[in-house]
């Protein structure tokens, strides 16, 4: 099966960006309390949330905590699942032969079969695979903490990375048989160039369009006109809707690409296309209470080591599953550099059961080199917090992002996430739920968040938090898990995120 890995790949990993790194749920305190952090952190991830914290938290601790965290854009996955599968099995039909076709074209030797085979790839097939426009984030730490008073050192690993599968609109062209008249000529030879409709019909009204755009590019009107309306013939007899907006404007986009010589369809780079950051962070804070420990102010600055990477794999060069691995972890694709952060946070406590906080990370716009040649710019991020204990067992607080944070690979996609969480303490034991959403995305469901934690005193915490999107049935799973029952998947709500985390804790109070 040439080449049908990557789409393969399409679908497994990419189903559901310069982009702005979106607030981590680090903690797992934090993440099962839907990422409400700002004001209500009370450990050395204040290094983090917001370093301002630190001034007034008696004692030290030091913690770990490791968490991933998975989302998905574009339509439901199992919504579409079917569908996608579908368009995978057409191309798989002629991306074994796709080479042959093309040379045919090229040449003037391809049969009716050919040229129908070839225009269902890229009216059909890759018009499907546009609409789906299907992508995937994924984001995870490992941070080890040490907080003494109202110093803290930290070490962070944190990955960044999004992956999308991309259509290529322009390697559209049939032929590059000699450019004009000629691509025409060799492409549409084995289907004859007949005059296909009564002038008026609706097929014929398609084909002025396209007539239109050839005369433009300098073809004779007489040849434009038969070219026209076999093009348009053959993209019925292919199965493609010629009367939709969408197959319309990409069939002109074919038009277009074979009147100027444009790469054929061969060439054509319609794939998944990665790209992410690995980032170190060496950081020490400090935080410095004012006014008589109602306000404080504190400042996370951080040695910056970072990775990036790049890559793009395209339909028709990949040939075996060895061929993606192969690709994804050459050397070539990574490049490393290295900068300095700063992060800023601000903490109000007007009553002891009422805080206040704001933190602005990497303010200062660090940037990192991509193997293109290009940057990755982390973008600075603010969000705003509070936190109110009403009683000594119950806590419930509310995060919101200050800035849009738009996304480098994945279309127009943007995040302005909210937060609202709970916990509540009963002797050693600590239940935590919380809910996070994107206001700039209605597509985006609520995650939904647990966290549960056991401590020994004030001395030892153990903190475990998973957090899923809106899901109506799980029975779903259980179909595809066990049956593959791909068929009967359509409807079905599946998560559009996924999100893991673990903490450890000791603390030492005086």
């Amino acid at each position: 099966m040439r080449k049908i890995w990557l789409l393969a790949l399409t679908v497994t990993l990419c189903t559901s960006t310069a982009y702005a790194v979106d607030w981590m749920n680090q903690g797992a305190r934090t993440a099962g309390m839907g990422g409400a952090g700002v004001a209500a952190v009370n450990d050395s991830s204040a290094m983090y949330w917001n370093p301002a914290a630190l001034a007034l938290q008696p004692g030290w601790d030091t913690t770990v905590n490791a968490g991933v965290h998975a989302y998905f854009t574009g339509p439901n996955l199992l919504d579409e699942f079917s569908d996608i599968l579908d368009t995978i099995d057409n191309i798989e039909a002629t991306i074994d032969d796709l080479d042959v076709i093309q040379q045919r074209l090229n040449d003037g030797t391809a049969t009716e079969e050919d040229l129908q085979s070839m225009l269902r790839i890229v009216l059909v097939d890759f018009i499907a695979l546009h609409k789906f426009n299907i992508g995937m984030g994924l984001q995870a730490d490992a941070t080890g903490d040490l907080r003494m008073g109202r110093m803290a050192f930290g070490y962070n690993y944190y990955a960044y990375g999004e992956a999308a599968a991309l259509v290529d609109l322009l390697g559209l062209a049939l032929s590059n048989a000699g450019g004009g008249t000629a691509n025409f000529t060799s492409a549409l030879a084995g289907a004859g160039t007949n005059d296909r409709y009564a002038e008026g019909s609706p097929e014929d009204s398609v084909a002025e369009a396209l007539e239109t755009t050839m005369i433009l590019n300098g073809i004779d009107p007489s040849d434009a006109e038969l070219f026209a309306e076999e093009l348009v013939y053959q993209s019925i007899q292919a199965g493609s809707d010629v009367y939709d907006a969408a197959v319309q404007e990409v069939l002109n986009a074919v038009v277009e690409a074979t009147t100027t010589s444009s790469p054929v369809i061969v060439d054509n780079e319609t794939g998944v296309h990665f790209e992410g950051l690995l980032l170190q962070e060496y950081s020490f804070s400090y935080a410095q209470p004012l006014f008589a420990r109602k306000f404080a102010v504190g400042v996370n600055a951080k040695i910056l080591s970072g990775t990036g990477y790049q890559e793009a794999l395209y339909y028709g060069d990949v040939d075996t599953l060895d061929d993606v691995v192969d690709q994804l972890m050459d050397p070539a694709n990574m490049v490393d550099s290295s900068g300095f952060g700063l992060d800023i946070g601000l903490l109000y406590q007007p009553l002891p059961s009422l805080r206040l906080g704001i933190t602005g990370r990497n303010i200062n716009s660090p940037e990192f080199d991509l193997p293109s040649g290009a940057q990755y710019e982390v973008n600075p991020t603010w969000r705003s917090g509070i936190a109110w204990t009403p009683f000594k067992m119950l806590c419930l607080a509310a995060d919101i992002d200050l800035t849009k944070n738009p996304s480098q690979l994945l279309f127009d996609y943007k995040s302005r996430q909210y937060s609202l969480g709970m916990e509540f303490k009963t002797g050693i034991v600590s239940f935590r739920a919380g809910i996070t959403g994107n206001l700039l995305n209605d597509d985006d469901q609520l995650d939904y968040a647990l966290g549960f934690g056991i401590g020994a005193g004030k001395v030892f915490q153990l903190d475990i938090a998973v957090a899923l999107d809106e899901v109506s049935d799980l029975s779903s799973m259980s179909d595809l898990i066990q049956n593959f029952d791909v068929d009967n998947l359509d409807g079905e709500d599946f998560p559009d995120g996924i999100e893991i985390a673990i903490g450890l804790r000791f603390n030492v109070a005086f």
